[in-house]
C-alpha cells in the first residue's frame, strides 16, 4: 500500500519527523529533506527505504533540486508536506527586520517555493495532495509571535488559494492546523 514518492520537506524535527515515520509505516516511499543533511539522515534511518536529501526551503534552486531528485528515486511525487518552520519570539518593536525575513521566508517562502515546484510534479505523477501545516496563531496571532503567526495565516490562505486553482486536476491542497 500506500503511495510513490512522497515529498516531505524538513521533517528532520519534532511534527516533520513524526509526520514522515508515519507516512513510512504505512507504506509510502518516503524522502526525508532538512537544512541538516545529518538531522534528515538520522529520521530517514528509521524508515524503510527512506531517502534523505539535504535542501534549503528558502532556496528555490534546492526546492526544484529536491522534487527532481525524490522523482527520480521513487519515480513519482505524490504527496508534498511543506514542514519547515522557525520562530523569532520577540515583540515587534524589538525585532530586527533580518529576524522577520527569516520567519517568513522559511514559514511562508518555503511552502510557496514546494508547492510550485512540487504541485506539477504531482499532477504529472497522476495526482495527489500538498498538505501545509498552519498554526493557530494564523487565526488568533500571538503577543510575541508575530512573523510566525503571519506566515502561518498567509499560509492557510496560500492553501486555500492552491486548492482552487487545483480543482480541475487530480491534486488536492489542504492545510493542517495544528495547536
Amino acid at each position: 500500500g500506500g503511495m510513490l514518492g512522497q515529498l516531505l520537506p524538513h521533517t528532520a524535527r519534532g511534527l516533520g519527523a513524526a509526520i514522515a515515520r508515519r507516512f513510512g509505516a504505512e507504506g509510502a516511499k518516503v524522502v526525508v529533506s532538512d537544512i541538516n543533511l545529518k538531522a534528515a539522515e538520522q529520521v530517514a534511518a528509521t524508515i524503510d527505504g527512506a531517502l534523505a536529501i539535504e535542501a534549503d526551503v528558502t532556496d528555490e534552486a534546492q526546492v526544484e533540486a529536491l522534487v527532481a531528485q525524490t522523482r527520480e528515486h521513487h519515480g513519482a511525487v505524490h504527496i508534498a508536506v511543506p514542514n519547515a518552520g522557525v520562530g523569532t519570539v520577540q515583540p515587534i518593536a524589538e525585532m530586527s527586520y533580518a529576524d522577520w525575513r527569516r520567519t517568513t521566508s522559511v514559514n511562508l517562502d518555503g511552502v510557496f517555493l514546494t508547492i510550485r515546484h512540487a504541485a506539477p510534479a504531482i499532477v504529472s505523477s497522476g495526482g495527489g495532495a500538498i498538505v501545509t501545516i498552519s498554526s493557530i496563531t494564523s487565526t488568533a496571532g500571538s503577543a510575541l509571535l508575530a512573523p510566525y503567526a503571519a506566515a502561518k495565516a498567509a499560509v492557510r490562505n496560500l492553501t486555500e488559494t492552491a486548492a482552487a486553482q487545483a480543482a480541475r486536476v487530480p491534486m488536492t491542497s489542504s492545510a493542517s492546523t495544528p495547536g
